[in-house]
């Protein structure tokens, strides 16, 4: 919601080339949602004394989430570009950008959550 919310202002507020501002967007928006995504994921959903006191955890949970964020900025500004072709050119332009951060972040939502289970804050 944090980082749909903040690439939403930010690519409302810019008059760039689509792709070039949703790829901002979401780098921003991105970087945001995951600061707080750590200090959330550390503190509750996968809480555990040994993760806390574990370095590494932090590297590995960056490590995740700059290839969460290389991988979803791409595949959004591709998608953007995508969907503004003649093929799906029914699709609003306003619609596209939001339609291509829902699709990207439900994907990103599941592996995310995978990735922190078994790669960084195992038990």
């Amino acid at each position: 919601l944090i980082d749909f919310t903040i690439s939403l202002a930010i690519v409302r507020s810019l008059n760039w080339n689509p792709s070039t501002e949703s790829f901002f967007a979401n780098t921003i928006s991105y970087s945001v949602a995951l600061i707080y995504n750590y200090l959330m994921s550390s503190r509750w959903t996968f809480s555990s004394s040994e993760n806390k006191k574990r370095k590494n955890v932090k590297v590995k949970f960056v490590a995740v989430n700059i290839f969460n964020l290389v991988f979803s900025s791409f595949v959004i500004a591709w998608l953007v570009g995508f969907l503004q072709t003649s093929t799906f050119s029914f699709i609003p332009f306003v619609y596209v950008q939001p339609l291509a951060k829902i699709l990207v972040n439900g994907v990103m939502l599941v592996s995310s959550f995978i990735l922190y289970r078994t790669l960084v804050f195992k038990d």
